[in-house]
């Protein structure tokens, strides 16, 4: 995956967090879970990252 896939999700996940929903995503990689955090994206209302990986 790359930023703009993950720039998808990030504002599916706002649309969502304004109607009250989550945007769950599960058993991310290691590689993910960093570049959200990196960019800041982990902190986007709607979203949430389940079962991070372990460091």
């Amino acid at each position: 995956m790359d930023v703009a896939g993950l720039r998808a999700f990030a504002r599916a996940a706002r649309d969502l967090g304004d109607h009250g929903h989550l945007l769950v995503l599960h058993s991310v990689s290691a590689h993910i879970d960093r570049l959200v955090r990196l960019i800041g994206w982990d902190a986007v209302p709607g979203l949430e990252v389940h079962c991070r990986p372990r460091a």
